[in-house]
C-alpha cells in the first residue's frame, strides 16, 4: 500500500473522471453544518484524515459497478447516479471518504438543496438551492472559541451571493477554484470592493 498527497482541486478534478464510489457505499448523507466544519478544518489548517482508494484493474473492470460522486445533494437523501466506467484510465474506487469527498466537490462545485422551514415536501417552491460561501470579513476567532454553530470562519449555504458592504463579503467558495495563483485572487478582490 502506498501513500500520496494532492491538492483539493486536484482531487476534486479526479472525481467522476477517474475517481467513483464502488456501489457498496452507503447514500450521502451529511447536513450542510457538517459541510461547513469540514471547510472551517481545512481554513484552520487541521488534517481531514486520509482517504482509501482501490484501483481496478482493467480486466476486472466488468466485475464492478461504480456511482457518480454527487455534485447536487438534496436535504433528506440523493441517490448517486450509476457512472459509466468505459474508458476510464486508472479507476479507482473509493472505499473510506466518500462523505469528506462528496462534501468537497458540493462545495467547491455544486449544491445543496434543502427545503423551507414548513414547506410541504412535494412543494417545489419549498425547496432552496444553496451553495457555500465564506464572509472574507468576518474574523476568525482569536480567541479560540467556536461560534454557535462550532465555526471559526463564517461559512454559510446562500441561495445569491449578497453585494459586498461595509459590514460582510460574502464569497462563493467555488469560486476560488477560479485563481490559480494568489495574485489573481488579489485583483478580483480589490474589483470588488
Amino acid at each position: 500500500m502506498s501513500y500520496h498527497s494532492d491538492t483539493i482541486a486536484l482531487t476534486i478534478g479526479r472525481m467522476n473522471q477517474q475517481y467513483f464510489l464502488p456501489t457498496i457505499q452507503r447514500e450521502f448523507v451529511w447536513e450542510p453544518e457538517q459541510i461547513m466544519k469540514l471547510f472551517d478544518s481545512i481554513m484552520r489548517k487541521y488534517p481531514i484524515s486520509s482517504f482509501l482508494f482501490w484501483e481496478i484493474r482493467d480486466q476486472n473492470r466488468e466485475k464492478w459497478q461504480a456511482y457518480k460522486f454527487l455534485d447536487k445533494a438534496k436535504q433528506g437523501g440523493t441517490h448517486n447516479e450509476l457512472a459509466i466506467t468505459d474508458g476510464v484510465n486508472n479507476l479507482s474506487m473509493i472505499l473510506d471518504g466518500q462523505q469528506r469527498l462528496t462534501s468537497l466537490m458540493i462545495g467547491l462545485k455544486g449544491t445543496y438543496v434543502t427545503r423551507k422551514k414548513g414547506g410541504r415536501i412535494a412543494n417545489p417552491d419549498a425547496w432552496t438551492t444553496n451553495k457555500l460561501h465564506l464572509d472574507l470579513l468576518a474574523a476568525p476567532s482569536l480567541d479560540g472559541e467556536e461560534d454557535k454553530d462550532g465555526l471559526y470562519y463564517k461559512f454559510a449555504f446562500k441561495d445569491a451571493t449578497p453585494q459586498p458592504n461595509s459590514e460582510n463579503f460574502w464569497f462563493r467558495v467555488a469560486q476560488i477554484m477560479d485563481f490559480d495563483e494568489r495574485q489573481k485572487f488579489d485583483v478580483f478582490l480589490r474589483t470588488k470592493r
